[in-house]
C-alpha cells in the first residue's frame, strides 16, 4: 500500500507518519521524505511510486512542491503535465493521499511555535493552510477514491480516522486481488 501525506506545516504530518508506521504497518513500511532539496521531477515521483517495496509512506510529494512554490512565489520545479500525470499514477496504483489542513489556524501556529519555526513559517502559514485545502477539495472532486482531505481541528481522533480509511483501502485492494 501507498500512503502519500501533505499539509502545511505544523498540522501533524510527522506524527501521523510514525503512528502509521507503528501501529498500522507493524514497523514494516519504507518511508520516503521529500524536501526542498529533493529530486522533484516527475520520473522521481514515478520511481518511488512504482518501486516494488511493499508498503510505502512518503512525507509530502508533489502537491507541497506546488503549494510552496506558489506561496513563496518562486518558480515551480513541475510543469501542470508532470502534476496530471502524477496525480494519474497516484489513481492507478490506488495510492492513498491525504491531505491535512486546520480550521483552527491557532492550532497550526502554536504547534510551529513549539518547534521553533522561522517567522517566514509563521508569516505564510494561512496561505499554505488555504491553498492544501482549496486544492485538496478541487482534487478530492477528480479522485475521490484516492485524496483524503483531513481537517485536524475537527476530527476526534486522526489516528482512528486514517487506520479506518487504510483499513477500507486495504480490504477493497484484498477482495479484488482475490477476484
Amino acid at each position: 500500500m501507498i500512503v502519500i501525506v501533505e499539509g502545511p506545516d505544523g498540522v501533524g504530518k510527522s506524527t501521523l507518519i510514525r503512528h502509521i508506521r507503528r501501529d498500522f504497518f507493524d514497523g514494516k513500511v519504507d518511508i520516503f521524505k521529500f524536501s526542498d532539496t529533493s529530486d522533484v521531477s516527475f520520473n522521481n515521483y514515478k520511481e518511488k511510486l512504482e518501486a516494488d517495496l511493499g508498503n510505502i509512506i512518503m512525507d509530502r510529494f508533489n502537491l507541497s512542491e506546488d503549494v510552496y512554490s506558489t506561496v513563496y512565489q518562486r518558480y515551480p520545479k513541475n510543469s501542470l503535465l508532470d502534476h496530471l500525470k502524477t496525480f494519474s499514477l497516484i489513481e492507478d496504483l490506488d495510492a492513498i493521499y491525504i491531505i491535512l489542513y486546520s480550521s483552527n489556524l491557532d492550532l497550526l501556529w502554536e504547534r510551529c511555535h513549539q518547534r521553533g519555526d522561522t517567522e517566514k513559517v509563521y508569516n505564510n502559514l494561512l496561505d499554505l493552510n488555504d491553498y492544501y485545502y482549496q486544492v485538496g477539495k478541487e482534487l478530492r472532486k477528480l479522485y475521490p477514491r484516492n485524496i483524503k482531505l483531513i481537517d485536524v481541528a475537527a476530527t476526534v481522533n486522526i489516528f482512528e480516522d486514517v487506520e479506518k480509511i487504510l483499513k477500507e483501502v486495504q480490504d477493497e485492494q484484498n477482495k479484488s486481488n482475490n477476484d
